[in-house]
């Protein structure tokens, strides 16, 4: 996602600033587990950045994916004085308008399954709607409370296993690790909100935010074993929705990085 903040030009003192800026996020985000803020430069060049990997990526995942956004970025949006670049294991961040304590989340890309609601799924039902929503909807907080008041890393991953009928669905939630407890859980608890509307029966979807991230699906995309297991006692109706096939689609796309 590109900026609007201006352009800087190529050998200058603000191209130059932003190198630095890239070497210490990379070089802090990977001895501080993942996340790391920091500034370069004073007056009009004066950068701020933001990086983020993935809670469940260790430092070797989390240098790679950030390197790869380093070169993408300079790509994707050249000479943008600010953009933000999110890819499945880290986020980028940076701008020259200073941000670094804003826990605002508006900057969103949002992904969903196409081809694959479950089966059965009928919006104009209310108690298929209501049936399916609320397995979702328990899976996304349950994981989101425990993301952001029993992790200092404010990420947690989850399943919810109800019945041979449903698949597996597993979730992941995340923020940035400098927000406090209650900060994190309405950021997650409006990403929840949209979800549910968002992906009307849909077997999978995530929202990447700035500060905080939702995803759930039907397999497990994460490493490691949940965080949060879950069963239920909501009892299925008789014609309890099953796995329709999948496929992918980008509802707001992402445009990547400068410099």
């Amino acid at each position: 996602m590109c900026g609007s903040t201006g352009n800087y030009t190529a050998n200058s003192t603000y191209c130059t600033n932003l190198e630095h800026l890239f070497s210490f996020l990379s070089t802090g985000a990977v001895t501080t587990e993942g996340f790391f803020k920091n500034a370069t430069g004073t007056g009009a060049d004066q950068i701020f950045g933001l990086v983020l990997c993935r809670g469940d990526a260790n430092a070797s995942v989390c240098a790679r994916c950030l390197n790869q956004s380093f070169k993408d970025v300079n790509n994707m949006c050249p000479y943008s004085k600010e953009a933000i670049i999110w890819y499945d294991m880290c986020l980028l961040w940076y701008s020259n308008r200073y941000f670094l304590d804003s826990t605002d989340n508006s900057q969103q890309i949002i992904i969903y399954t196409t081809g694959g609601r479950f089966s059965g799924w009928d919006s104009s039902s209310n108690a298929n709607k209501s049936y399916l929503t609320t397995v979702v909807d328990t899976l996304l907080s349950s994981v989101s409370d425990q993301a952001a008041y029993n992790s200092t890393k404010r990420f947690r991953t989850g399943d919810i296993n109800i019945t041979p009928s449903l698949p597996v669905i597993y979730s992941l939630s995340q923020c940035t690790p400098d927000m406090s407890n209650d900060t994190c859980r309405a950021c997650l608890q409006d990403l929840i909100n949209r979800m549910l509307i968002y992906f009307d029966g849909r077997t999978g979807g995530r929202i990447l935010g700035v500060r905080c991230t939702l995803r759930y699906d039907t397999y497990a995309f994460f490493s490691g074993d949940p965080d949060v297991l879950l069963g239920s006692t909501l009892e299925p109706g008789s014609s309890t929705p099953a796995l329709a096939p999948n496929s992918t689609s980008t509802l707001a796309g992402t445009n990547k990085g400068n410099c």
